[in-house]
């Protein structure tokens, strides 16, 4: 299995003095979610989380994944704007657990990134699923999400990734980010099977 830890180096994230666990989860196929998970992963250790990187198609059984305090979810989108089955297992796993987590008054924080290819026209699809699932959940999820053209190196766009992930840490150390994001009518067409 694919898993790094980067141990937080900044300010603790929590009340308790401890830095906040997050796990920068994703699915990549060209290697262009995998980078942009890793600058992800990277900053948010800057800012003083415990980062654990996993490749989710080498997964643990989710319930081991259910411990985090901000999961963020990366998935290139595939096909004809669809999720990849890696990432639909994954999540059909963990959610469930997430949800009780924030019904129990324990919710994570969730956030979710993806690469894609602006050529068609259901450009990064994968990440608009994630978040749809999430909010639709009930669990606190960042309400930006991060869409990147291919490779996060390319046009210049690892300035991006830093400042979403910067934004992210700031808003997963608030005690306003709890309340959830809202997701916008039905959407019944991103129901992960």
């Amino acid at each position: 299995m694919k898993r790094e830890v980067f141990p937080g180096g900044g300010t603790p994230a929590k009340g308790d003095g401890a830095p906040a666990k997050a796990l920068v989860s994703y699915v990549s196929y060209s290697g262009n979610t995998r980078e942009t998970a890793e600058i992800v992963a990277e900053v948010l250790s800057e800012k003083g989380f415990d980062v654990t990187l996993l490749d989710v198609s080498e997964a643990t059984p989710p319930g081991e994944l259910g411990g985090f305090d901000v999961y963020a979810f990366g998935a290139l989108t595939w096909g004809d704007g669809e999720l990849p089955e890696e990432m639909r297992v994954f999540l059909r796993g963990l959610l469930p657990l997430l949800e009780e987590r924030a019904e129990e008054g324990r919710a994570p924080k969730a956030s979710v990134f993806g690469t894609g290819d602006s050529i068609f026209p259901r450009f990064c699809w994968a990440v608009d699923i994630m978040f749809y699932h999430l909010t639709k959940r009930e669990i606190p999820t960042f309400p930006e999400k991060l869409k990147i053209e291919q490779s996060p190196y390319g046009l210049g766009q690892v300035a991006k990734v830093k400042t979403w992930a910067e934004k992210l840490a700031e808003w997963a150390q608030s005690p306003f980010a709890t309340e959830s994001a809202t997701h916008a009518g039905s959407v019944s067409k991103f129901a992960v099977k």
